[in-house]
């Protein structure tokens, strides 16, 4: 939809048809799995891969988390004015994934890992 909007329709209309058509999203949660082992161009290894999320028009945050090489990463990409202080952002993000980790953890010590996965297949 984006190229047929963009190749044949005025800009104006485009932003509009994209502003209205996000349904007031606050904010887009993506991942990207990555190769689970480092991968080769022509030979030489590729250290790191990291993924974006541009935003449309409407959406002042994309979230993306992403593997690489058995590696975790997160990038965001705001609107200032949506994010103004990005290292306080990360910060609440990092603090929230070390109380989900420790969660998890917590219940795979308790035994109940398997009995939670298993019932919500």
């Amino acid at each position: 939809m984006a190229k047929f909007c963009s190749d044949f329709l005025p800009e104006s209309v485009t932003k509009y048809i994209f502003q209205n058509a996000n349904a007031n999203a606050a904010f887009v949660l993506t991942n990207s799995r990555g190769s689970p082992k480092k991968l080769h161009i022509r030979g030489q290894p590729v250290e790191s891969a990291t993924a974006f999320f541009p935003l449309p028009p409407g959406v002042p945050v994309g979230i993306v988390v992403g593997s690489y090489a058995g590696v975790v990463s997160i990038s965001v990409t705001a609107e200032k004015w949506a994010i103004p202080d990005a290292d306080k952002f990360l910060g609440w993000m990092l603090e929230e994934y070390g109380r989900l980790r420790d969660e998890a953890v917590m219940i795979e010590r308790k035994g109940k890992g398997k009995e939670i996965f298993k019932s919500s297949e």
